[in-house]
């Protein structure tokens, strides 16, 4: 799934050196990836002065988009400390 003008989600949420306002997206529940994609996808949810980031990024995905990302994140394994899987 590729979206013009929409940012790969790894690029912020996959990385080992995130920033803490980009938290892992590994191993969450599925329906909680989902429900907040949703909901930035609805403008209804903000959180950190970065939260309108996810909010243009969430507005182009479909409901097939977001139940795809929300399963391929809920069954990917965190990094762990070493920067491996």
């Amino acid at each position: 799934m590729r979206h013009a003008g929409v940012p790969a989600c790894l690029g912020c949420h996959g990385r080992q050196d995130r920033s803490p306002f980009y938290p892992s997206l590994a191993g969450q529940p599925e329906r909680y990836i989902a429900a907040q994609l949703g909901l930035f996808r609805a403008g209804k949810r903000g959180g950190t002065r970065f939260g309108h980031l996810m909010a243009n990024a969430a507005k182009g995905l479909t409901d097939d988009d977001i139940r795809a990302l929300a399963a391929y994140f809920s069954r990917s394994a965190a990094p762990s400390a070493t920067g491996t899987r």
